[in-house]
């Protein structure tokens, strides 16, 4: 068995592959400034992940095999000023969902997990997207959103949550709440 964790430290993000004894514990991702950037693959034995150029001009997404001295493998290419953010995983794994922003557009895509074209989906609420995950089906996209100035959401909501269904592209609120 293995154990494979997130340490965080200041926004600055690890991960550690573990034996499920504690041994072995080593450094598979290198430090990323990026923690809500990391994605573990249904199985375990592969991380998606958010790289930042050395300039920080844009982000791309790697992948990387948990379980082999593997080097990590680009998924995306991301022209300049571009990020590539948020990844997650289909439920079985051969999918992943991610944002990709740039300072006045953002759009949700969705492309094969071992590399390939990515396509976009929807485009994103005015940039007030903070999280996506797959539905436990895997037919559609939950997105967390935090209102936007002006938003209907109404000047005291904190936020709601939206279901994207890939089918048909309808993106409808959930409703929740005490």
């Amino acid at each position: 068995g293995k154990v494979d964790y997130a340490k965080r430290s200041h926004d600055i993000v690890g991960i550690f592959y573990a034996k499920a004894d504690g041994s072995h514990l080593e450094e598979v991702i290198f430090p990323s400034n990026n923690p809500n950037g990391i994605g573990l693959s249904p199985d375990g034995s592969t991380a998606v992940y958010v790289a930042v150029d050395e300039g920080g001009r844009r982000s791309r997404l790697m992948l990387r095999s948990l379980d082999a001295a593997a080097d990590p493998v680009a998924l995306t290419d991301p022209p300049a000023n571009i990020s590539d953010t948020y990844p997650t995983w289909w439920p079985e794994g051969k999918q992943i969902a991610f944002l990709r922003m740039s300072r006045s557009d953002c759009g949700i895509h969705v492309m094969p997990a071992l590399g390939g074209q990515a396509r976009h989906v929807a485009d994103c609420f005015e940039r007030t997207i903070d999280y996506i995950d797959w539905t436990s089906d895997g037919s559609g996209l939950l997105l967390a959103r935090r209102a936007a100035q002006g938003d209907q959401l109404g000047p005291t909501a904190s936020g709601s949550v939206h279901r994207l269904d890939l089918a048909s592209g309808a993106i409808t609120p959930i409703a929740y709440g005490p």
